[in-house]
């Protein structure tokens, strides 16, 4: 069974604060939190920012290994051999969430991450 995702936001005037002064604020108190920006400089409607805080799940590529954390706690890790498909193993991880739709035009429930410069060689 999947597990369900839920998302919590609040929405702030850009006028009075930035996302990076937010970001900043809290990123000693939750470890591995994330600063996420979009921007379409051909409209303001299409940029957003994502503070993202206190993962519930993971998954790692590193040292030759998958790791991945689940909410429930479980863990699994398999070892990256020369058939191992890393890109399939990233989408079957994202398959075991699920998320509902809250109305928004802009993406607000999932799964937030990045990809780091050393993942090239796996795609």
């Amino acid at each position: 069974m999947p597990y369900q995702l839920k998302t919590h936001y609040k929405k702030i005037l850009a006028d009075t604060i930035t996302p990076v002064s937010v970001y900043l604020k809290i990123r000693d108190q939750f470890p591995n939190s994330i600063l996420l920006e979009s921007s379409d400089y051909r409209a303001n409607d299409n940029t957003f920012s994502y503070i993202c805080c206190n993962p519930i799940a993971s998954i790692t590529v590193e040292d030759e290994k998958i790791r991945e954390k689940f909410p429930d706690g479980t863990f699994r890790e398999s070892d990256i051999t020369g058939t191992t498909e890393v890109a399939g193993a990233i989408d079957n991880f994202a398959k075991q969430f699920q998320v509902s739709e809250q109305g928004f035009k802009f993406i607000n429930n999932g799964l937030f991450g990045y990809l780091a410069y050393d993942a090239v060689r796996y795609f």
